[in-house]
Order: C-alpha cells, then sequence, then structure tokens
C-alpha cells in the first residue's frame, strides 16, 4: 500500500492596530499583538486543534 503524506499550511492574516498620524516617527510596531494573540488561540481551539485530534484518532484506530 502507498504511502500518504498529507500537508496542511495554516494562515492567519496580521491584525493592525488603530495608527494615527502623530504615532509616526514615534511607534514603529503596526500589528496588534493582542488581538493577533486571541484570535489565533480562538480559531485554534476552534480548528486546528480538534482536526488534528481526529486525524490522530483515525491513524491509531486504522494503525498507521
Amino acid at each position: 500500500m502507498p504511502s500518504v503524506c498529507f500537508y496542511f499550511q495554516v494562515h492567519q492574516p496580521y491584525r493592525i492596530k488603530r495608527y494615527s498620524f502623530f504615532d509616526i516617527g514615534n511607534d514603529h510596531f503596526y500589528e496588534d499583538d493582542e488581538k493577533n494573540r486571541v484570535i489565533l488561540n480562538k480559531v485554534s481551539e476552534k480548528c486546528y486543534l480538534p482536526a488534528n485530534k481526529t486525524m490522530l484518532e483515525l491513524i491509531k484506530k486504522h494503525k498507521r
């Protein structure tokens, strides 16, 4: 039986924080790190982790 290799690529866009004209030259961090963290954790809990758990269960069930 041939081997199968699954390849998954996870992509989450960076969320940009509010950046005003007056921030130019004072703040060089454009991404909203807190919002990025919260959304990535939420998506991971709802999608990525359950999908990985299901695939692992199927691998164990079908022995390879």
